[in-house]
């Protein structure tokens, strides 16, 4: 399952301005894999760094399926012309993942994945400034290459909680 929310405004201002404060200085934290054509640069975050966003986004998974997840990881992906080149198509483990797309200053980087609804067809999302992709463990979907400037994204991972709505 995936579904896109264009504008998904889950952090409250003060966030906002720290989560732009990140990317104006922004510090790889895992360090990528230089000799592959494809890594990300990762700038991970600890789930009660920002918790309005984290309490907005739980809430707002909940409302739109119904049912509790657990958010466990959150990093923001940077990728540019240099990284990301090749990268194959590929399933997240999570139960649910969100991207959140943190700019826009770049061409390229388009969120594609396959879709199986009642034939293959390859399907593409632009990234736009606070456009959200929401998918689920059997999404078969890769990045593609940036041409020019940098693609920020906020990658959340929800896993399924006990606890039902």
């Amino acid at each position: 399952m995936i579904w896109i929310e264009k504008k998904l405004n889950l952090f409250d201002a003060a966030e906002r301005v720290a989560m732009h404060k990140l990317l104006d200085e922004f510090v790889v934290m895992e360090t990528p894999d230089l000799t592959r054509k494809n890594f990300y640069e990762r700038h991970c975050i600890a789930t009660n760094q920002y918790p309005v966003f984290v309490v907005n986004a739980i809430r707002y998974v909940a409302e739109r399926v119904g049912y509790a997840y657990e958010l466990r990881d959150m990093w923001i992906n940077k990728v540019t012309c240099e990284t990301n080149r090749d990268d194959h198509y590929h399933q997240d483990t999570s139960d649910l993942t969100m991207v959140l797309y943190l700019n826009d200053a770049f061409t390229g980087g388009e969120f594609e994945y396959l879709d199986y609804v009642t034939e293959v067809r390859v399907k593409h999302v632009k990234p736009a400034i606070d456009l959200a992709v929401f998918s689920t463990s059997d999404v078969v979907h890769r990045v593609l290459p940036v041409q020019s400037g940098i693609r920020y994204s906020l990658v959340c991972f929800f896993y399924e909680s006990r606890d039902i709505y």
